[in-house]
Parts: C-alpha cells; structure tokens; sequence
C-alpha cells in the first residue's frame, strides 16, 4: 500500500488563512517600519547627547583654565607689584631724571641732559611707552664709569642701547649714553 500525500495549492488555501497571512505581514511590517524609526532616533538622541557631552568637556576645561588664571593671579600679586617697581610712571619721569643727576653730582661728574623724548611707535605692551634719554657725563675716567654702571644699574627697565667714552684731556674724559627706559602709561 503505498501512501501519497498531495500538498494542498498555494491558491487552494482558503480565504480566512491568507487574510490572517497578510494582516501577520502587515503587522511585521509595521513593527519592523517602528523598530527602524526608533532606532534611527535613538541614534539621533545619542549623537546629541555626545554633542552635549563634548561642549559640557569643553565648558569644564574653559571653567578649569579660568579658575587657574584666577588663581595664578592670586598667587602672583606681589611679585606683580615688585615687577610694577622696574618701571617708572609717567608722573615719575622727572623723579627718574632727577635720580640720574643725583648719582651725578655724588660721583662727581658734570652731567648735561642732550635728549629726553618719549617716542610715539607701535608698542608692543599697551601700557607701557618708551623714554629715551641721551645725556653727556664729564669727569675723570673713575667717577664717568663708576656714574655709568651706576645708571646701568638702576633698578628700572633700563637699557642701554649707546655707549661712549673720550679723552678731553689728560686727565677729563667725556662720556655719552643713550639710555631706553620702559615707563607706565
């Protein structure tokens, strides 16, 4: 006895199993349609939140730097105002000057002031303008060099940007010097 068994035609299913089929399709579709609309905001959220993430890492290291200058500032006041000393204020210009002739007049040198200028160019610190100075110091050859390196040696933002040193006569030498000071505007 041989047994066969016939497999029922697609189209001899009846019309309740294929509504069923379909209505399951549409429900898979529907479903898969909200799993990939979900997905793509999810991932739309999680891109945001990383944006936030990296601007609150970048608010944070602003906040950090800025409390560290606030700190450093704290920490550096007094060497600030000890920097503030080397140099002169504008109201201080004619003190400065009457300094250098003071050292003169004790070193024993005759002291002629030929240029005091404050020369008006680009500054490369806004609070700070250039004094320039340019005087000739008669004497002997001790007291001229001992009232240079005095000069020199002032403590103020002095630079010496000329030098020189002549015999008047055997025993009167005449210097001249061309001194740049930084002053506070």
């Amino acid at each position: 006895m041989e047994m066969s068994y016939a497999f029922p035609a697609a189209n001899g299913m009846n019309h309740q199993t294929k509504q069923h089929l379909i209505i399951l399709g549409l429900a898979a579709l529907i479903i898969l349609g909200g799993y990939i609309f979900m997905l793509q905001e999810t991932l739309r959220h999680v891109g945001q939140v990383a944006e936030f993430a990296q601007s609150l890492r970048e608010k944070r290291a602003q906040s950090e730097t800025l409390v560290s200058v606030k700190h450093l500032i704290v920490d550096t006041a007094g060497a600030r105002a000890e920097l503030d000393h080397y140099f002169i204020t504008t109201e201080g210009v004619v003190d400065f000057i009457e300094r250098i002739e003071k050292i003169a007049k004790a070193d024993g040198v005759t002291l002629v002031f030929t240029t005091v200028d404050a020369p008006k160019e680009e500054k490369v610190i806004a609070s700070l303008d250039r004094l320039l100075l340019r005087f000739s110091a008669t004497g002997s050859w001790e007291h001229v060099m001992r009232f240079f390196t005095l000069v020199e040696s002032l403590p103020y933002a002095v630079f010496v940007t000329n030098t020189r040193i002549e015999r008047q006569s055997p025993l009167l030498w005449q210097g001249a010097m061309t001194l740049t000071v930084y002053k506070h505007i």
